[in-house]
């Protein structure tokens, strides 16, 4: 067979083994595939492959044919071996004695027992990139390697490169799917238990918030029962009390007259506080639709509920000509404002001076709504920070000299809240207090006309 022949064969041997390297993507087969197809198309004993490893300075053996494979595993020094040399330098060598030689690493020998005669080592790489060396050993019928041998071997190691590279990113995306798989179904295993417990929980707090559903009810109902019995015994105690002192008072009896005072003053501040309690119990039940007011008609109404305490501490009372309309519910806001100017009457300077009004609408920057903010500014001393965080909570318990506000400052914030509105306090130490609460003003559309 002539020299052409034989070229066109290996390389037709060459692509068929290619073919069959790249449908294999088991490391293991692969490279058993290319020292066979390398002890086949350079005619020699065996073949091995060695691979650079993460030691900068070193390659190991990864596979060698069956008469060698006792190769597999062992370590070369880059810098002491010939399989090194190779490796570094990019080209291929033919050692034809490879004991003579001095970058012969003997000690591959004594370890595995295998003599190497003669020697043809080419790189594994494809282009710039390099990956090991790939070697053929003792050539049959004591003949020599020659350069057909390094061409063939040298395009069989640029295919067995890619080859080798391809299959080595199929294993990482393999052990990565592989991962990720054990990590979705870790996960899928951590949520479904955390669903579990989160339905678990939703029960749970369904069931609490049905059951504190049915406390609050009865709560309401039980404070709404008890303050509405306790009205009618209290009237009695007022009536009474004011009999007495009626009945007294012409014949001098001041004894009596001193036992019944604070009878009635006691028995009047248990009723208003029977009535806020009715009212705070009122606006929990109560849904309102909030409907437009002239808040001067409001006013009107405060002043014949507040006249006798006016009367009492000779308060003055300062108010604007006119008033916003705004969206709300009259009952309600009488409540508000007799709050508010009861507390300043009581609470303010000696003798009272309360100042009343509203500031011009401004725009809610959230939700596009204009809110007029009412006000009452008494000459009181004022109230210190403390008190002031505490002022409008439910039931909040002051000292002496605040404990009159807790109720009623509570019922204002529900019932401004209720409304859509907010409710607050300015206040400095000898200056007076100024208590206000926001309601929305009334849509052009709906605005009532100026009679």
């Amino acid at each position: 067979m002539s020299s052409i022949e034989t070229q066109l064969q290996r390389a037709r041997r060459i692509l068929e083994i290619s073919y069959e390297m790249t449908s294999t993507v088991s490391p293991e087969s692969l490279l058993k595939q290319i020292v066979e197809a390398a002890v086949e198309l350079t005619d020699s004993t065996s073949a091995g492959i060695l691979l650079a490893g993460d030691k900068n300075n070193e390659m190991t053996f990864i596979i060698a044919s069956d008469s060698a494979g006792a190769l597999t595993g062992i370590p070369v020094p880059i810098d002491r071996s010939i399989a090194g040399y190779v490796f570094i330098t990019g080209e291929p060598l033919i050692v034809p004695d490879v004991r003579s030689d001095p970058r012969y690493y003997a000690a591959v020998e004594q370890q595995v027992g295998i003599t190497a005669h003669s020697l043809l080592a080419v790189p594994l790489q494809f282009k710039s990139r390099r990956i090991g060396v790939l070697e053929a050993e003792n050539k049959r019928d004591g003949q020599q390697f020659d350069q057909e041998d390094v061409e063939t071997l040298t395009s069989l190691a640029a295919h067995a490169t890619i080859a080798i590279e391809n299959a080595q990113l199929y294993q990482q995306l393999e052990q990565h799917r592989d991962n990720l798989q054990a990590l979705v179904e870790a996960r899928t295993a951590a949520l479904e238990v955390a669903v579990s417990e989160a339905q678990l929980l939703n029960r749970q707090l369904e069931k609490e918030i049905e059951e504190r559903g049915t406390l609050i009810a009865d709560l309401k109902a039980f404070s709404h029962t008890v303050a509405h019995d306790l009205k009618s015994p209290l009237g009695l105690i007022v009536g009474y009390s004011a009999m007495l002192m009626d009945k007294s008072t012409p014949t001098g009896n001041t004894d009596l007259i001193e036992l019944a005072e604070p009878i009635k003053r006691t028995a009047d501040r248990m009723s208003r506080i029977v009535d806020g309690i009715l009212t705070l119990a009122n606006v929990g039940r109560q849904d309102v639709v909030p409907e437009p007011l002239d808040m001067a008609w409001v006013i009107k109404g405060v002043e014949e509920r507040v006249a006798s305490l006016v009367a009492e501490y000779q308060a003055v009372i300062v108010k604007p000509e006119r008033w916003p309309f705004v969206l709300g519910y009259m009952q309600w806001l009488e409540e508000v404002w007799t709050n508010y100017i009861s507390n300043a009457i009581k609470y303010g300077g000696r003798p009272p001076r309360i100042e009343l009004g509203a500031d011009p609408p401004v725009a809610s920057t959230a939700e596009g709504v204009e809110y007029v903010r009412f006000w009452v500014r008494d000459n009181g001393p004022g109230l210190p920070k403390g008190v002031q965080s505490q002022l409008f909570a439910e039931f909040a318990r002051f000292d002496d000299t605040h404990t009159g506000y807790g109720l009623g400052l509570s019922i204002v914030k529900r019932i401004v809240t209720k409304l859509g509105g907010e409710v607050g306090i300015e206040s400095t130490p000898e200056c007076g207090s100024l208590f206000f609460f926001t309601l929305p003003t009334v849509p052009r559309t709906e605005f009532p006309l100026d009679v």
